[in-house]
């Protein structure tokens, strides 16, 4: 008998042996006995013999396609010139942590400079990896949302109806229509809108939303 189909009986034999107890004959046993074989049963230390098949698969697959190794969940990422490939495999790992229509958290942990920062945006962007949105804040409180995440099309519509307008009423028609809320959560009061029209109290948080799955080219071979 080879050691597959030997580690396989054995498996089987035991699984057997754990399916055919009756626990209703353990209800004989005191209270005490029964702890104290609960206690014997939790100090047998069985070897997790899937998981470590499991490390051995994961090795021998690495070596097999060593691609697997550096950065592959987003491939496009190998061609940014102005990150070094320690950054990018970060940043490649880190994509996979959010499901498609997630928001991201700041690349700022692996990104010092603002400039590069904004230059990866712009190209996770470009690549159709994520998508920008705007979230129009509270110009009182700068926390409270009052819009939903907005396209940037959306948003310069938006921005476009704001200067536009000339009297409170046009402003009460943003909040029928669903685009912009009057009412601040945080502030616990209402907002008034025409404050938007000076552009200095207008707040916009910028986000990014993963728009694009990971690469599985890998995850069944």
């Amino acid at each position: 008998m080879n050691i597959q189909n030997d580690i396989l009986s054995k498996y089987i034999e035991f699984q057997r042996f754990l399916d055919g107890i009756n626990m209703e004959e353990l209800k004989s046993l005191s209270r005490e006995d029964l702890s104290t074989l609960q206690k014997k049963l939790h100090e047998v230390n069985h070897r997790n013999l899937p998981y470590e098949i499991g490390k051995m698969i994961a090795k021998k697959k690495e070596e097999e396609f060593p691609q697997i190794l550096g950065i592959h969940h987003y491939p496009e990422l190998q061609e940014i010139a102005f990150l070094n490939e320690a950054t990018k495999f970060r940043i490649d790992k880190h994509l996979i942590s959010f499901r498609v229509g997630q928001y991201l958290n700041s690349f700022y942990r692996f990104i010092t400079s603002s400039k590069k920062l904004l230059m990866l945006e712009d190209f996770l962007v470009e690549k159709g990896i994520v998508e920008q949105v705007f979230i129009v804040k509270c110009p009182c409180c700068t926390h409270g949302h009052l819009s939903k995440p907005l396209t940037i099309e959306a948003w310069d519509a938006l921005k476009e109806k704001i200067h536009s307008f000339e009297d409170e009423e046009d402003f009460d028609a943003l909040s029928d229509e669903g685009l912009l809320e009057s009412f601040c959560t945080e502030c616990d009061d209402e907002i008034d809108l025409a404050l938007l029209k000076d552009e200095n109290r207008i707040v916009v948080k910028k986000a990014l939303k993963l728009i694009k799955g990971r690469d599985t080219r890998y995850d069944n071979v």
